[in-house]
Parts: C-alpha cells; structure tokens; sequence
C-alpha cells in the first residue's frame, strides 16, 4: 500500500554525452544540479522531499513533495544547466504514488512514480529531452498531458545561454516581471533583451502550459482505484 500522504513527482535524469566529461567536470555538473535544486527549495511549499541522488556515473533522481510544480522544476533544471554548462540533461517525470522510501536512497525506494520516472526515461526518443508519464487508471487524459510536456519540452529547448539564464528567472513560480528578472541578471542585460529572449521562448504559452499543469487536480486524478494497480 502506499504511504500515507498526497502523490509524488519522481524525477529521473542523465546527462547527456558525459562519457566526454572528465571527473572534474562531471562534479563541476553535478554541483550546478545541487544548486538548483537547492535554489528551487527557496520556492517555499517544503516541495523538495529528497535529492538530487547521483548514481552510475551520469544519473541522476529527485524526489518532490507533490506532482504540481513537477513541470515547471525540471524545465528549471534543463534551464540552469543550459545556462552555464555546455552539458545538458534528458529529464523523465513520473507521477504517482510512493509505497517505501528507503533508507539507502532513492535508488531503493519503490513505488509507481519510481517505476514510471525510470520508464519515461528508457522509452524517450531522440532529441527528446522531457517526458512525463501518468498510471493507467488516469485514462484518457494521460496522452493529452503528455503532449504538453512536449510542447513544453519543444518550446524550452536549445537556446543560448542568456536565454537560458533568463529562463531560469523566469521559471520562479513568483511570477517575477521583465524589470525584476533584469535586475537578477548582470548589469549589461537590458530589459529589452529580456523581453526578446522570452518571447524567442514563446514565454507566454510556456507559462499558460505551466499555470494549466499546476492548478490540476492532481491528488484527484493519481487517487489508486480499489480494484486496480495497474501503472
């Protein structure tokens, strides 16, 4: 049975072509991905339970308090990366529930959003860097979430590393202005260049996606049905 609490968005990652990264540089990696998540924990809403955990060299698992802000913290991720590093990381989101959280890690842990997230992962196809899967019992819904996030994914691609760090800004569920996410950057960034980049991201669509992905009922749509387990 699953532990007692609200669903759970498992995010699991690799890095792509790190077999060229020396060891300096996978750690120099691995701390921009601590970074983040640490600075997504400024978000509030306690939404980091565990993580980022590194496993096998390039792999990577996060584990978040509730599946709503899934989206928006692994376009994040993607972001932080683009922004400062030449290496970019592919992203599975499964959401669903958790039935044991072990002690040895998240590697060890068990449960649908676990067993969803590594599927994602081992099912993207190239040039795919973001996919999410949903348990059965979600129905017809589940290819229509789907398609957003690869909208998504489409829309928060490959970008420059400005338009990444903008993004990056961007991302914060405080929903900050063109004018507050120029002051967060260098003094050189003008407010225009931070209405290009984001309308070369198509921001408005991005953030309606976003927006739509949040306010879902989550708890509602992943409630386990009595006569089923199926994924």
């Amino acid at each position: 049975m699953p532990i007692s609490s609200p669903p759970y968005a498992a995010l699991t990652g690799d890095l792509v072509a790190s077999s060229r990264l020396s060891a300096r540089q996978l750690r120099s990696v691995r701390a921009l991905l601590e970074e983040g998540v640490e600075k997504m924990r400024g978000w509030g809403q306690d939404l980091v339970h565990r993580g980022p955990e590194f496993f096998q060299g390039d792999a990577w698992q996060l584990l978040l308090r509730q599946p709503a802000p899934a989206l928006r913290a692994s376009l994040f991720l993607r972001a932080v990366l683009q922004a400062a590093s030449p290496v970019q990381t592919r992203i599975s989101i499964g959401l669903g529930w958790v039935d044991e959280l072990s002690a040895n890690g998240l590697g060890s842990s068990t449960g649908e959003a676990f067993t969803l997230s590594g599927r994602g992962l081992r099912e993207m196809k190239n040039r795919q860097w973001l996919a999410l899967q949903l348990p059965d019992r979600v129905g017809c819904l589940s290819p229509w979430v789907r398609l957003s996030t690869a909208f998504c994914d489409v829309l928060a691609g490959e970008h420059t590393q400005r338009q990444a760090d903008v993004l990056c800004h961007a991302l914060h569920p405080a929903s900050l202005t063109h004018e507050q996410i120029r002051l967060r950057l260098d003094r050189t960034v003008s407010r225009q260049t931070v209405t290009k980049s984001l309308q070369s991201l198509h921001w408005p669509v991005l953030r309606d996606a976003l927006e739509t992905f949040e306010t879902t009922d989550w708890t509602d749509l992943l409630q386990p049905s009595p006569s089923s387990s199926n994924l």
